[in-house]
């Protein structure tokens, strides 16, 4: 790969045309359309980038993000990934991963990656507002913040997220006009906002079709301390299990996060429970198909909110490289709170 300098000389011109036509800078320091178009194509011939080191000296920037999601298992926390990825990389940024682990690890896991002199950080909180508070004063110093896919309220963060409410409601209100009578909520008790989001649209529903609330059709476990994956399981599973053994069952049930259902498919199968049939499932996120190999269960049969990680990964990126670069006044003055559409997937005949 050639250097700023070696294509300069090879084009005939100098190390800081070539820098401000990288950087899109060329227009306000007077280089023509033509040379700029001319500069660009032998870029993107060469593949010619900035060099690391120069970067540093001249901003002042280490050129690394901090990423920290919950669960580098999950496609949905890996489409966002990839979303920050494709508008950094193309910057020289460097990612710098840590998996909380649902939470678990989040305080160990953001004072790594400060120590490491980050430029910015880039995560989905799982502590409590009051906490967290705690935890950014223990910096000393501020850092640009993005958080994706929650929010924590009484923190002021930019914040970009699905629009929890909405998907919950949309699903919800369909399972109602499918002729289901008895809509059950499945889910945990947690500060996690979007986990809050999902419920107030589920009310929004029963409020639409003039539904009574019955707190027995409304299942939110307590999994205390231990926010691993397979206790997520095993406590919606055993939610489940307290639905189903209603005197009146629901006919149909909304699911907080099919990513933690593994469980609770078993459990239907086991019963030999006929979905859609006897009961319709709906909920947010993709699940693995391979769970449903040893049921009757169709997985086409589950309605589902899926969420565009990739998307909400974008915005919250380009969000922290405008913090980090500080370039207008709006990006230091004015919050974003983005909520991103889930694409509601209904199978062909849900009753």
């Amino acid at each position: 790969m050639k250097s700023f300098k070696e294509l300069a000389k090879e084009l005939g011109i100098s190390n800081t045309v070539v820098s401000n036509v990288y950087h899109d800078k060329w227009r306000q320091n007077h280089i023509s359309e033509a040379l700029a178009k001319r500069v660009k194509k032998a870029l993107e011939l060469s593949g010619t980038r900035p060099s690391q080191a120069g970067i540093q000296l001249r901003t002042g920037k280490s050129m690394m993000v901090g990423v920290l999601l919950p669960d580098f298992g999950m496609s949905y926390w890996m489409n966002i990934m990839k979303g920050i990825e494709g508008i950094m990389t193309p910057y020289n940024y460097l990612m710098i991963l840590a998996n909380t682990k649902l939470g678990l690890m989040e305080r160990e896991a953001f004072s790594s990656v400060v120590s490491r002199g980050v430029d910015g950080i880039i995560l989905t909180p799982y502590s409590s507002a009051l906490k967290f508070n705690r935890m950014m004063k223990t910096l000393g110093k501020k850092i640009p913040l993005v958080f994706v896919d929650s929010s924590l309220a009484g923190v002021s963060i930019d914040y970009v997220v699905s629009n929890n409410r909405r998907g919950s409601f949309e699903l919800v209100k369909r399972m109602f006009s499918a002729g289901r009578k008895r809509v059950a909520y499945l889910g945990i008790a947690s500060e996690v906002s979007a986990t809050e989001e999902r419920f107030c649209g589920y009310l929004d529903a029963l409020e639409l079709f003039n539904k009574p609330f019955d707190e027995l059709l409304v299942q939110r476990a307590d999994i205390g301390n231990d926010r691993s994956a397979e206790t997520l399981d095993k406590c919606l599973s055993k939610a489940l299990g307290n639905l189903l053994s209603l005197k009146s069952p629901p006919d149909a049930i909304f699911i907080e996060s099919l990513l933690h259902f593994k469980n609770g498919f078993e459990m239907l199968a086991a019963r030999k429970i006929k979905v859609p049939e006897e009961i319709l499932i709906a909920g947010f996120d993709n699940f693995a198909i391979n769970w449903l190999s040893n049921s009757n269960i169709d997985p086409n049969s589950i309605l589902r909110a899926e969420q565009d990680g990739e998307a909400i990964g974008k915005f919250a990126a380009s969000r922290l490289k405008e913090l980090i670069s500080m370039e207008s006044a709006e990006a230091g003055n004015s919050r974003l709170e983005l909520h991103v559409e889930p694409k509601i997937i209904i199978p062909q005949s849900p009753d």
